[in-house]
């Protein structure tokens, strides 16, 4: 996938009245009861611990264990109520989703601090991938234009010997390269971007040069990589069955399309036994997630040999979903020591836990559940072009050469009066910077003719002037470039990367972040865009003051 591609969130409207974020774009909300659709609009329309408690019962009696769209739609409807908001209402919003705890938490904590040392939970090796490729794009367009503008000199410096008109053939085949480059790779902009920011850092010496060479490596880097999102749609419909109140017409769909699975037939009959009837006796596990189901299957219908074999064979003691419905079977039977005995298993597992004591206690029954390994069914998967980066590879490879090759012929502007000048022009003078006029009236300034002395002086009041006033302009209006304009370039770039991060979350927002599997990162991410932000400002206050430095008032 093109980094400048980006994952696009979708939140899906639930009736007129209630937003729920979905997993994906396709995703059906009328899998959802009557009932658990009014009771989130309950929950909007008259927010407290109570109807949020209603919810949860209708959510288990539909044999719901961890449904995150459910659990962040009522985010979303919390954080419209954060006077409301406290301890007890949060817990009773994460039971709908255990594995979301820690980020519904962040989400709805109203400590600054706590956000923004918990928000790292929603970032992943693909957001970190899907965002560096972004920025480092961002970064190296930016640092090309700062460095055009730096060094365009180099494009219009000529010697009296050489037609004037050569200026323009330099300039034409510099952007005439560019043009081309761009065009034979569409893809991978920053490449091509990456490659002629090299040859705009021919001037440029000392540390600086190096740190801008070493960052320029670093962004292609990441290009060869890409990430993209595998779903598996099959496993979705089991992780719904096992996880999701679903309503009985989407389970009847379901089954009528199903064919003969016998595993996902008999979870439906686990989940629904008063609308499905299935036996799954004749049936084999060949996995423990068959086994489990099956076993579950034979101890409801009072076929304890067979769920003791299955059971003993595939090791699930210590499975929830078993342990859980022999609990179940042991209060249909009046089994109570048993129970007593048997229930403190369950324990170490709080979110079926939780559920089958809301069964029993709230609902005064004891249910059967289906069983799922939890699975990820929307997974990131990574790829290496080995192709792309031995290419990028040598293109950067090659620009490298060329930066130090000509650096020897590099062209320079006197920082003293503006005139351009090159190693045919002032030999062995490059590195200071001065052209050897204003170099031989710094030291001999007593023997100086006068009147050359005055102009030169007049003119270098006049470059100093405008240098500083364009400096101005350049570090208000485009944060970063004055500095390197300046020959900061270590601290330009810095600010430049800095930048190219805000524009990143300026003009993508959380979109980057926004996928099927990081559901409420946008309301938690808030706290890092502001520290970022004031890390911005304090660098982007500094480099007026570098600037001051140079040029004064």
């Amino acid at each position: 996938m093109s980094p400048y591609k980006i994952f696009l969130f979708s939140l899906l409207f639930l009736l007129s009245t209630t937003l729920i974020p979905a997993w994906a774009q396709n995703e059906d909300i009328s899998k959802y009861p009557e009932t658990i659709r009014k009771g989130i609009v309950n929950v909007k329309n008259n927010f407290s611990s109570r109807s949020i408690d209603k919810l949860y019962t209708e959510f288990t009696r539909h044999k719901g264990i961890d449904d995150p769209i459910i659990a962040y739609s009522l985010v979303e409807i919390a954080l419209n109520h954060e006077d409301k908001l406290n301890g007890n209402i949060i817990d009773s919003i994460t039971r709908f989703a255990p594995g979301e705890s820690s980020k519904i938490r962040a989400v709805l904590s109203g400590s600054f601090l706590y956000k923004l040392f918990h928000y790292y939970s929603f970032f992943n090796s693909h957001i970190l991938l899907q965002s560096a490729s972004i920025i480092a794009s961002i970064f190296v367009f930016i640092l090309f234009v700062y460095l055009l503008i730096k060094n365009i000199h180099i494009f219009f410096h000529s010697h009296k010997n050489i037609p004037i008109l050569f200026n323009g053939i330099k300039f034409v085949l510099f952007f005439g390269l560019l043009t081309s480059m761009l065009l034979i790779f569409p893809l991978n902009k920053m490449l091509v971007f990456a490659i002629f920011t090299l040859i705009l850092l021919i001037p440029e010496t000392g540390a600086g040069r190096y740190f801008c060479i070493i960052v320029i490596i670093l962004c292609v880097s990441v290009l060869p990589f890409k990430s993209n999102i595998k779903t598996n749609e099959e496993l979705q419909i089991y992780n719904d069955v096992a996880l999701k109140p679903l309503s009985t017409e989407y389970m009847q769909k379901i089954w009528e399309e199903s064919g003969e699975p016998p595993l996902l037939k008999t979870m439906l009959f686990l989940k629904a036994p008063e609308t499905f009837s299935y036996n799954a006796a004749q049936f084999t596990p060949q996995n423990k997630t068959e086994a489990v189901n099956f076993a579950s299957s034979a101890l409801y219908n009072g076929n304890t040999e067979r769920f003791n074999k299955i059971v003993s064979d595939f090791s699930l003691s210590d499975n929830p979903v078993i342990i859980m419905n022999m609990n179940a079977f042991f209060m249909q039977n009046f089994m109570y020591e048993q129970y007593e005995n048997y229930i403190e298993k369950l324990y170490k597992y709080p979110k079926y836990y939780n559920v089958f004591q809301n069964n029993q206690l709230k609902l005064g029954r004891t249910s059967f559940f289906p069983y799922h390994k939890d699975t990820v069914i929307l997974q990131p998967s990574y790829s290496f072009n080995w192709y792309a980066s031995t290419i990028y590879a040598f293109l950067l490879l090659m620009a490298i050469i060329l930066h130090f090759a000509f650096s020897r012929r590099r062209i320079v502007k006197c920082k003293s009066c503006g005139k351009t000048f090159c190693r045919i022009c002032d030999e062995g003078h490059l590195n200071e910077s001065t052209c050897s006029l204003c170099r031989n009236i710094n030291s001999r300034y007593s023997t100086a003719d006068p009147s050359v002395l005055v102009k030169k002086k007049i003119q270098a009041e006049k470059y100093k002037s405008f240098r500083g006033t364009l400096s101005f302009f350049l570090t208000l209006l485009l944060p970063g470039c004055g500095l390197i304009y300046n020959g900061y370039l270590v601290l330009g770039v810095i600010l430049t990367l800095i930048f190219s991060k805000v524009i990143f979350i300026l003009l993508l927002k959380f979109n980057v972040f926004l996928w099927p599997l990081n559901l409420g990162i946008q309301y938690a991410v808030m706290p890092g865009i502001i520290v970022l932000f004031i890390i911005f400002t304090a660098v982007y206050l500094l480099s007026f003051l570098f600037i001051r430095r140079n040029y004064g008032s």
